[in-house]
């Protein structure tokens, strides 16, 4: 349940979720990543359902906000992986 409460949190948090426009950014076989945006706020949703780790850069700081951690010029997208992300 806590995640379901996570999600509707960031849900709340965010305008892009629920006015926003949708962007794909990447896709391969096993991973995608896609964008939603609005005026105030852009969040990017990464997903790994491969047995292989990807690597994504980017310009800039990204911060995953399921555990908090913030990532410089590129991300590791662990294998069997989700990653909701903000620039900072």
């Amino acid at each position: 349940i806590s995640w379901y409460e996570f999600l509707g949190a960031l849900r709340k948090s965010y305008s892009a979720f629920n006015k926003g426009d949708f962007e794909c950014v990447f896709a391969a076989s096993n991973a995608f990543v896609f964008k939603r945006f609005d005026g105030s706020s852009e969040v990017l949703i990464a997903v790994n359902v491969g047995e292989k780790d990807i690597c994504l850069s980017y310009v800039g700081t990204l911060t995953n906000l399921i555990d908090n951690t913030s990532y410089t010029d590129n991300f590791t997208l662990n294998k069997y992986s989700v990653a909701v992300l903000i620039k900072k």
